[in-house]
């Protein structure tokens, strides 16, 4: 009956291939690779911690931790892949804030014992809009077939300190002329910029000249003006100066002065 040992037949006949019914023989390796199914993907799942802090001043910053978990490789070895984390609303909508590349702690010698896949990133309140901010993480996937995934967003919120209102140091001196230069963070709000100049120490008496409307964002943006037609050996006094939109209140960046040549 069949192949069955007996005792002139005492083991199995062997055949081309593997047995399936018996056990014997072996895999026909070019056939297992060439059938494979290289487009396969297996899950993977990114989520995104609470912030830390989830509310800060736009002058600080918090930081974003992700965690992925995947299934290619059996889900035994870690996978190599990066994650980048967006902002999903606001002026900067769909910018991304940064990548990071996963990283995974092991310990153990004989038996290894490895801590979850995370990728981090510290985000300056200035690279987000005033007010909440939703962000998410995404995973791009590895060369284990592991599939790339999102995960849902988190939110952080960004609250505006004063406008920040900086008067430099002014270039290219001459005896008609000079470049006034000067910085200002609207700290997310609407207005413009200029600069007020002119003789007067205190410049109660000024002219208003240059800049123009600020970027309504968390960062410093410089301004520069050159007048000219200047009175040589005369010194000049001037400072940068913001202006609120909704309010029309003014701020002011230190006074500084030049003597022209």
């Amino acid at each position: 009956m069949g192949n069955h040992p007996t005792k002139d037949n005492p083991a199995y006949q062997a055949s081309p291939g593997y047995d399936l019914a018996t056990g014997l023989g072996s895999a026909n390796v070019y056939n297992l690779v060439a059938n494979w199914d290289l487009n396969l993907s297996f899950l993977s799942t990114t989520s995104l911690a609470t912030p830390n802090p989830a509310s800060i001043a736009s002058t600080a910053s918090t930081v974003l931790t992700a965690t992925v978990t995947t299934t290619g490789r059996g889900g035994v070895s870690p996978a190599i892949g990066t994650v980048s984390f967006y902002v999903t609303n606001g002026g900067v909508t769909g910018v991304l804030l940064g990548t990071s590349t996963l990283s995974q702690a092991c310990s153990g010698t004989t038996t290894v014992t490895c801590a979850v896949l995370t990728a981090t990133l510290t985000v300056p309140g200035t690279a987000l809009n005033p007010g909440a901010n939703s962000i998410i993480a995404e995973f791009s996937g590895d060369g284990a077939n592991d599939a790339p995934s999102t995960s849902t967003a988190v939110t952080v919120t960004v609250s505006a300190t004063t406008q920040n209102v900086t008067t430099l140091d002014p270039t290219v001196v001459t005896s008609s002329g000079a470049t006034l230069n000067g910085t200002v963070n609207p700290q997310g709000t609407p207005g413009s910029a200029y600069f007020q100049w002119g003789t007067s120490s205190t410049l109660t008496t000024s002219s208003n000249s240059g800049g123009g409307p600020v970027t309504v964002n968390m960062s410093a943006q410089p301004f520069a003006y050159p007048p000219s037609s200047l009175t040589s050996g005369t010194t000049y006094y001037f400072r940068m100066v913001f202006v609120a939109t909704s309010t029309g209140t003014n701020s002011y960046g230190a006074i500084r002065s030049f003597k022209t040549l």
